[in-house]
């Protein structure tokens, strides 16, 4: 015997000649089921091995990552990381508008304008350090004429502007 040891069984009946015996077993000519690993012939005898793989560098192909995580290299690794929120995760209430603030999504109130402001008649609105003011309209720039100007009674006319 070279150590390794040998299937006995007893026979049905029990007795081979009319004596208690054991044989050896019969094997049957089938691959064994191998789950997880690859079947190979060794010393004539199949057996279920680890395949042999080549080493591959990990990638985020290799990993399936949960719904609102992605998939980020981390010191050489595949790693799922939570996604960071940004404005289109984000609902504002009305009035304010969604800006990102050290790379988190805030919902600020909207800055008014013009377009948000009434002003009285004989005012405009104008921009102000960022604020809509309303202002006295300014007449057109343009030279005075004598249409500007009324000079009281026995002075005469306008010329050149002065009465």
């Amino acid at each position: 015997s070279d150590g390794q040891r040998v299937a006995t069984v007893c026979p049905h009946q029990g007795m081979v000649d009319g004596w208690p015996r054991c044989v050896q077993a019969k094997t049957s000519i089938r691959r064994p089921s191998c789950c997880g690993t690859t079947c190979q012939m060794v010393d004539g005898w199949p057996r279920c091995l680890q395949p042999k793989t080549s080493i591959r560098r990990p990638s985020c192909r290799n990993l399936q990552c949960s719904k609102a995580t992605t998939c980020k290299m981390i010191q050489g690794w595949p790693q799922c990381v939570h996604l960071q929120p940004s404005c289109h995760d984000v609902h504002c209430p009305q009035g304010t508008t969604c800006q990102m603030v050290n790379g988190w999504p805030k919902c600020h109130h909207n800055q008014p304008s013009c377009q948000d402001v009434h002003c009285q008649k004989g005012t405009t609105c104008q921009m102000v350090d960022g604020w809509p003011r309303c202002l006295q309209a300014k007449t057109s720039i343009r030279r005075p004429s004598c249409v500007d100007v009324h000079c009281p009674k026995g002075l005469g006319g306008c010329v050149s502007q002065v009465c």
